[in-house]
């Protein structure tokens, strides 16, 4: 699982959150300053924010081939309408293996977990859902 800050290349890096620099990861460098003008220095970015582990996971549905399962896990604190906003700036990327085969499947933010019925626009809950095509062991 990885939660991936929105920045120019994708990252995916086990059960870790990754911080890239604010403005989406495409910096652009300043122009050379003319003749007798002077140049400011580029902005500084903050540096990324250290990377955390989700305290939490919770599993529902049935382990059978072809049935649904979902995973929901602490993750960033976010809000709907805040900044950075965990449609925009976050990817959540679960990577679901078993033998030869390898599924890269994209989560959610799910707020406080019971959005549907409770309305909350913040929370620390992602989910994902995923569906088995074959009897063994998944990681």
């Amino acid at each position: 699982m990885s939660f991936v800050r929105a920045c120019s290349s994708s990252l995916a890096l086990s059960l870790i959150l990754v911080g890239c620099s604010s403005g989406g990861g495409d910096d652009v460098a300043p122009m050379p300053a003319q003749s007798g003008q002077t140049s400011n220095p580029p902005p500084v970015s903050p540096p990324p924010p250290p990377p955390t582990t989700p305290q939490s996971v919770s599993f529902s549905g049935e382990t059978m081939m072809w049935h649904a399962i979902t995973l929901t896990f602490d993750g960033p604190q976010a809000d709907e309408a805040g900044s950075p906003n965990p449609f925009s700036d976050y990817a959540l990327n679960v990577t679901f293996r078993n033998g030869t085969q390898s599924y890269v499947v994209p989560g959610y933010f799910a707020a406080c977990g019971d959005a549907a019925e409770s309305s909350c626009t913040s929370g620390d809950k992602w989910r994902v859902h995923f569906t088995p095509n074959a009897q063994g062991n998944w990681t």
